[in-house]
């Protein structure tokens, strides 16, 4: 095998497990421990409010003049997720579980591409 190939299988696997751990975590927090009470005293009792913003229309967006296209780019795309999921809440962890993976795959990107410019200036 190629090394590259190697290299990119295991990135992937890496990758994957990250997933997997981000939604089996959220999961976890979702169901076994009432998360927005932990969670409403840091979010000033907000977090009710923000998980409907997520996935239900008919929720009170009163706060979206602070942040107005956050729902509109968000609620489709988790909407989508919970047609296959058909719970809001798993729907909404995994969708973070994505974006969390996703971060982690920009960040190693960036550092790789920083690292390879030193090396071409320095050497």
């Amino acid at each position: 095998m190629n090394a590259k190939i190697k290299k990119r299988i295991i990135v992937g696997l890496l990758l994957l497990s990250l997933f997997y751990f981000y939604f089996l975590t959220g999961v976890y927090l979702a169901y076994k421990i009432e998360i927005s009470d932990v969670w409403g005293s840091v979010f000033n009792n907000d977090m009710p409010r923000i998980i409907s913003d997520f996935y239900s229309n008919a929720s009170d967006h009163y706060r979206t003049k602070v942040h107005p296209i956050y729902v509109l780019l968000i609620q489709p795309i988790v909407k989508l997720i919970n047609v296959f999921m058909r719970n809001g809440i798993v729907s909404i962890i995994f969708f973070q579980s994505i974006i969390g993976v996703a971060n982690i795959c920009l960040l190693n990107y960036i550092l790789t591409k920083i690292t390879k410019n030193q090396n071409k200036t320095i050497g």
